[in-house]
C-alpha cells in the first residue's frame, strides 16, 4: 500500500500476500455506512482466493459481516454476495476503525515513515498517520515537503486528543476525528 497521494506500493500486507496498490484519494465507502451492528462488521483489506471449499473468497473493500471468531480464522457471511464460509482475520478490518482508512500505519516508526516517504514514487505532499512513539493516545502526521535548493524532507506533526473527544495540531482548529482532520488538512494542501 502506498502512502496517501503516492503510486508507490507500500504493502502493509502478509509477505505472502500480493495485492493491487491503492491510488491516489480512493474512494472508500467504508466509512459512508453507520449502522448499530458495525462492531461485528470488517472491510476487506486485500483481495482473498480460497484454498477450500470452506472459505470464503472476497475481494478489496468488500464488507463482510463475522458470525464467529476463532483464532485466525473467522467465520464470516459477504454483505456483497451473501455467501459464507471462513475468513484469514489478518485480511480484514473492523468498519469504523483507523485501520481501514489507507493513510493509518499503526506501529510504523518515525524512521520508517521517513524512509517510506521519501521512497521514489512519493511526491511532495504525501503523508502518512501513525501512532505516536512518544506520547502515548497522541498520533503522528508526517508529510513529504519539498525543501528549496535542498533535497525533499519529511515533517512530522503531532496530533493530540482533547479530553472530551476530539484531535487537534493546532489547539485553535480541532476536529471530531481524525479523519475529519486528515480531510480538512488534505483539502488544504
Amino acid at each position: 500500500m502506498g502512502c496517501a497521494c503516492s503510486n508507490q506500493n507500500h504493502s502493509k500486507e502478509p509477505e505472502y500476500y500480493n495485492s493491487n496498490s491503492k491510488t491516489c484519494h480512493e474512494p472508500r465507502d467504508s466509512m459512508q455506512h453507520n449502522s448499530n451492528q458495525d462492531e461485528d462488521v470488517v472491510v476487506a483489506q486485500y483481495d482473498f482466493q480460497p484454498a477450500n471449499e470452506n472459505d470464503l473468497q472476497f475481494r478489496k473493500g468488500d464488507r463482510l459481516k463475522i458470525i464467529k471468531e476463532t483464532g485466525e480464522w473467522w467465520l464470516a457471511k459477504s454483505l456483497v454476495t451473501g455467501n459464507e464460509g471462513f475468513i484469514p482475520s489478518t485480511y480484514v478490518a473492523r468498519a469504523q476503525t483507523l485501520e481501514v482508512e489507507r493513510w493509518f500505519f499503526k506501529d510504523m516508526s518515525r524512521r520508517d515513515t521517513e524512509r517510506l516517504l521519501l521512497a521514489p514514487g512519493n511526491k511532495p505532499g504525501s503523508f502518512l498517520v501513525r501512532e505516536s512513539e512518544t506520547t502515548k493516545g497522541a498520533f503522528s502526521l508526517s508529510i513529504r515537503d519539498s525543501a528549496p535548493e535542498q533535497c525533499d524532507v519529511v515533517k512530522h506533526y503531532k496530533i493530540r486528543a482533547l479530553d472530551n473527544g476530539g484531535y487537534y495540531i493546532s489547539p485553535s482548529m480541532a476536529f471530531p476525528s481524525l479523519q475529519e482532520l486528515v480531510k480538512y488538512y488534505s483539502s488544504k494542501f
